[in-house]
């Protein structure tokens, strides 16, 4: 059964939106679903639909900028321990951390992976199911089926 929503609710509502507050959290403070909060933005006289947008795209920044941050702090500590490591064991994981620390900036930064995980064998599958297809289209040719 969906819960009715009082026209102070909507109005407090808006005004959260328009702070910038997600519609997520709205949604779960309100005990509403987030489809009803963005129709209660949508149909209020008064809501200018690009304050709510830019609100969005302002808490999106925040969080990146917050994200980069963290990153950068995890960079710190690894360069840190990476005077101190002594056993190879230890090397090879803060090697691990360093490198998923990369994947993840080169991911909040934009940059495109341009790597593919095929596996040696994946690629002889795929190797040996063209010389199937080619064997079978031969076989196929000369017997006049083509």
């Amino acid at each position: 059964m969906r819960k009715k929503v009082s026209d102070e609710d909507k109005t407090t509502i808006v005004a959260a939106l328009t702070a910038g507050k997600s519609q997520h959290s709205i949604a779960k403070e309100f005990g509403i679903g987030k489809a009803t909060v963005y129709r209660i933005a949508r149909h209020l006289p008064g809501v200018d639909r690009t304050t709510l947008i830019k609100a969005t795209e302002a808490r999106q920044d925040y969080a990146q900028a917050a994200r980069l941050a963290a990153l950068n702090d995890a960079f710190d500590k690894v360069r840190q321990a990476w005077h101190v490591v002594q056993k190879p064991l230890e090397m090879q994981q803060l090697a691990m951390a360093m490198a998923i620390l990369i994947d993840k900036r080169r991911l909040e930064e934009g940059e495109a992976m341009n790597r593919s995980e095929i596996s040696p064998g994946a690629i002889a599958v795929t190797a040996a199911k063209a010389r199937i297809l080619g064997e079978l289209d031969r076989l196929a040719a000369r017997n006049g089926q083509k």
